[in-house]
């Protein structure tokens, strides 16, 4: 690849992160809260379990408490406040959340199968 294309390449990539952290502002304490009450049930599976639930209120606690400070530079930003040297600071504090979320997402699918596939072979 040239200088060209790997740089087209990374602003897509930002553009396309920074389109997941406009859905991640919302979705990732949604998406948190209906993970943790639908998994409740990891309690009562013993202590692989009990690990699995605590590895996903930590995933979702860690991602939440990383999105805060992004987001409030992004609401800045939108507030018509100086937020960066060029206009595309917005998009790359959007694209922090974005990899944020998609990162919890990950950690939760895992967590959540590997804890269910555990779950089936004990019994």
């Amino acid at each position: 690849m040239d200088g060209s294309s790997q740089c087209s390449f990374a602003i897509a990539a930002i553009y396309v992160a920074g389109a997941f952290g406009l859905v991640g502002i919302t979705l990732l304490p949604l998406r948190s809260w209906t993970l943790l009450q639908r998994n409740l049930c990891l309690l009562s599976d013993g202590p692989n379990g009990k690990a699995a639930f605590v590895m996903l209120l930590l995933s979702a606690i860690l991602a939440i408490g990383l999105s805060v400070e992004p987001t409030f530079k992004v609401v800045k930003c939108l507030l018509g406040y100086h937020c960066s040297g060029n206009r595309a600071g917005g998009w790359l504090f959007l694209s922090m959340i974005g990899l944020f979320y998609l990162l919890f997402e990950a950690v939760a699918f895992t967590v959540i199968r590997l804890a269910k596939l555990r779950s089936r072979a004990e019994t």
